[in-house]
């Protein structure tokens, strides 16, 4: 027997813990070990062969979704069938699982994936020296070789590597080998990007430096051998210095077996360098060896730019993770004491005085305050917080002295999750990026090649050495893959720092595509169109008896107790500014009403069963509202309609999401007449109520089969199947529970209008990276023929190799520049 790991969405509870059991138990072969709710793992003993996808289909059966390595979170939990589609994936014998290597299949995308191990560890960490989208490719290869690694991402936008692996098989010192062994420098996870500008802005400053060395050499009177002399000496430092950074890359690129932007710059550099030798023979003129020194400071300058770029896409989170607290005031047998936060664990007691940023999440436990939330939630005005209350983690203390309670820590806690999360978003490409991966791969030989073709045209042509070699030189530097390896990640980096400060998390970068292309949004109806509260918004009174008396009777038996209905009531008596009389001798009927003695006479206030079984007659209602009789004495007094009311903001959310064209439905497992009540006064154009989970989950996958793009939105712990089931999911968060929902998307502030704003961001991003991917590709359309002379014959027009290079560099920064360009729409 071999152990498998599944990742399954949509398990919440105890029952369903069970219910993934039963249906792993029912496949021949199969056997649960340990199924948990909390993990959303389930460990499964397989018998060799067996059908891993009846396996998923068993548990699909249930309304749960087991997680496969191209769905969405970027977890591999289920292997699936190779990309020819030769059947389905299957548990090879034990033999073939073993601690070396594990089962392999082929992603839809041809990107390698392995069945994980049943124990998954999981690194992040910085990455240094990559210069285009094929350097994240060689890391990839070179860390996926490993024993023991699920999955390995680099994201080339934001720098940044993120392996998921067997710690019994593999150590993180191991994998930063692999990434060293590629040509690469990792650093723990919070590299900062101001350390990688700083250095290139030291090698800019030394490159201009020996340019400007290069400019001033013809005015110093040195004289012809003298002035040649000191111009090599200028380029050969030149080479070793600023330029020493491209030949390491080329070199290690080249080993590796992906070629990469660095082996384009190196070989027109050493191109140029080897060619300007050719002074002495007096071949050619000083021209040659100044285009050398003048062609690395110009890529240097633009390498600059393009991180300075990259710095500030990224700038949101790095704002963020900044606002975590190194130390706290930990309570101690001798008071508070000031400590690292590493060394506060759950359980702990921390105090936090005005000013101060909550070092932890936890539940106050003494004192109240006012405390900015502003960083988790968006919102801008602070919430008051009191004895069990819960609070967040770097969230600012404004007005009191508090003591909280810790309950979450390190990456646990809330703002860890979030980091995390947005991290990993970041590090998910967007479907639209795979076309630029493909010409990327293919990139590097086509340009040698066509610098080649240039440099042989030119020969033929009799144009001479000089002139052949300056236009193959300018082809090499010219061509630029990074701008097609920075068009969707750098856009998709911005948008995710957007949508943070929005109190939006976005856990993919294909959820935002996803976003972009929706037409229908499906909503549930309970805490999501609705506030989850149910108010009074009617009294009937009988004859002779007044709507404050009715009110006023009911809030006397409802007022101890805690059914939501009874709370409605007890809000209702207090904005009439009632004071009920006291009620004695109450008893409350599970699911049915309350009974007691108000003033010596007997009160009853519950359901049409309850009133019927106290001997009171009443007429049925209609259904499209709660409501609650009260009767005295035997009588019926009058009925309180209780409804749970639309949010504030649903009626301008479903307005504007008709403005986007994009259609509105409704599916709850609601009462079908409460249902349809809404839906006619909100104008949704369908719904349907009295559903369970699975039936919502059968009708969003009809939607999504009959080729609609479905967003479901939901409260994310009850709606997890459902939400798993649409083509993009939004969870209406919960603060600090935010990282536990399930969906693409998390609303924290669980404000309907993160819908609206989320799909517009979409949008917008998606236009981006076909801005961006237009650009990119049409640059090097253009300017490689321009720089291998193409047009010299008609047009005399013609790109120096230096200014060739700088073109290539300011390229990416365009690309980054563009995507920048997200913010401007607020």
């Amino acid at each position: 027997m071999a152990e498998v790991t599944l990742k399954i969405d949509g398990m919440t509870c105890a029952h369903c813990e069970r219910a993934v059991a039963a249906a792993i138990g029912r496949v021949a072969g199969a056997r649960p070990v340990v199924v948990s709710s909390a993990t959303g793992e389930a460990r499964i003993e397989v018998a060799a062969g067996v059908d891993l996808g009846a396996i998923g289909a068993a548990i699909g059966a249930e309304g749960y979704t087991v997680v496969t390595g191209a769905g969405r979170g970027g977890e591999c939990a289920v292997p699936e069938p190779p990309a020819g589609g030769a059947g389905p994936a299957t548990v090879p014998a034990p033999a073939a699982v073993s601690a070396d290597r594990t089962a392999e299949m082929a992603k839809p995308g041809g990107e390698a994936v392995r069945s994980p191990p049943a124990t998954t560890a999981e690194v992040a960490f910085a990455i240094a020296g990559m210069s285009c989208v094929n350097c994240a490719r060689a890391i990839e290869r070179s860390v996926g070789r490993l024993p023991g690694v699920a999955e390995a991402r680099v994201n080339f936008a934001v720098e940044e590597g993120r392996v998921r692996f067997d710690p019994s098989q593999l150590s993180q010192d191991a994998i930063f080998q692999a990434v060293r062994d590629a040509g690469y420098t990792p650093a723990p996870e919070g590299g900062s990007s101001y350390a990688r500008e700083r250095r290139e802005r030291r090698l800019f400053f030394f490159a201009a430096s020996l340019a400007v060395a290069a400019l001033l050499t013809p005015h110093l009177g040195l004289g012809g051998r003298g002035e040649l002399a000191l111009l090599l000496l200028l380029a050969t430092v030149n080479q070793v210095g600023p330029g020493l950074d491209y030949y390491r890359g080329a070199l290690h690129a080249l080993r590796a077996g992906v070629p990469n932007m660095d082996v384009l710059i190196a070989l027109g550099i050493a191109a140029s360098y080897s060619f300007s030798l050719l002074l002495f023979a007096g071949v050619t003129d000083h021209h040659a060896l100044a285009t050398a020194i003048y062609l690395v400071a110009f890529i240097r300058l633009g390498k600059l730019m393009e991180q300075r770029a990259r710095g500030r896409a990224s700038r949101a989170l790095t704002a963020l993770a900044s606002l975590q607290v190194e130390r706290a005031r930990r309570a101690t047998g001798d008071g508070w004491q000031e400590v690292a936060l590493a060394e506060v664990e759950p359980g702990d007691r921390v105090q936090v005085r005005p000013g101060e940023r909550i070092p932890i999440d936890g539940v106050v436990v003494a004192g109240e305050s006012a405390v900015d939330e502003s960083l988790a939630t968006g919102e801008a005005l602070p919430v008051q917080r009191g004895v069990g209350d819960a609070v967040i983690g770097s969230t600012l203390n404004q007005s009191g002295v508090i003591e909280v309670e810790v309950t979450r820590t390190g990456a646990d806690a809330f703002l860890g999750q979030v980091i995390a999360m947005v991290r990993a978003a970041q590090a998910t490409p967007a479907p639209i990026q795979r076309l630029a991966d493909r010409v990327s791969a293919l990139f590097v030989p086509g340009v040698v090649a066509v610098a080649g073709v240039a440099l042989g045209g030119w020969l033929i042509a009799g144009a001479g050495l000089t002139v052949a070699v300056t236009h193959a030189v300018a082809v090499l530097v010219v061509a630029c893959p990074c701008a097609l390896g920075l068009a969707t990640p750098t856009a998709i980096v911005v948008a995710s720092g957007m949508a943070l400060g929005r109190g939006l998390l976005i856990k993919s970068g294909a959820a935002l595509e996803a976003l972009a292309r929706v037409d229908r949004v499906v909503f549930d109806k309970t805490g999501t169109l609705t506030s989850g509260q149910p108010e009074v918004v009617a009294v009937a009174a009988a004859a002779g008896v007044t709507e404050a008396e009715v009110v006023a009777l009911a809030a006397a038996v409802e007022w101890a107790s805690s059914h939501p209905f009874a709370q409605a009531i007890r809000a209702e008596a207090m904005r009439r500014d009632l004071t009920p009389a006291t009620a004695t001798a109450v008893e409350e009927r599970a699911g049915r009403g309350v009974v007691g003695e108000v003033a010596g006479a007997r009160v009853v206030a519950g359901s049409e069963a309850l009133l019927a079984a106290e001997g009171v007659a009443a007429v049925a209602g209609d259904g499209h509202h709660g409501r609650v009789g009260v009767a005295k004495a035997g009588r019926l007094v009058g009925w309180l309609h209780l409804a749970d009311r639309p949010r504030p903001e649903t009626a301008r959310v479903l307005a504007a999401l008709r403005d986007l064209g994009v259609a509105t439905e409704l599916l709850s497992g609601d009462r079908p007449q409460a249902v349809a009540a809404l839906v006619r006064e909100l104008g949704i154009a369908a719904g349907e109520g009295g559903l369970l989970p699975a039936d919502k989950v059968a009708r969003v996958r009809a939607r999504v089969a009959a080729g609609e793009r479905v967003c479901f939105v939901g409260d994310g712990v009850n709606d997890a199947p459902v939400l798993a089931a649409a083509t993009v999911g939004i969870a209406m968060g919960a603060g600090a529970e935010v990282a536990r929902e399930a969906g693409d998307l998390v609303i924290v502030h669980s404000d309907l209008s993160g819908v609206v704003e989320a799909i517009q961001l979409g949008r917008a991003t998606l236009r981006k990276i076909k801005q961006n991917l237009f650009w990119a590709f049409c640059y090097n359309t253009v300017a490689i023929p321009v720089a291998a002379g193409l047009f010299v014959p008609y047009f005399h027009l013609t790109l120096p190799p230096e200014w060739a290079g700088l073109a290539m560099a300011l390229s990416s920064v365009s690309v980054v520049s563009n995507s920048l360009l997200l913010r401007l729409r607020g």
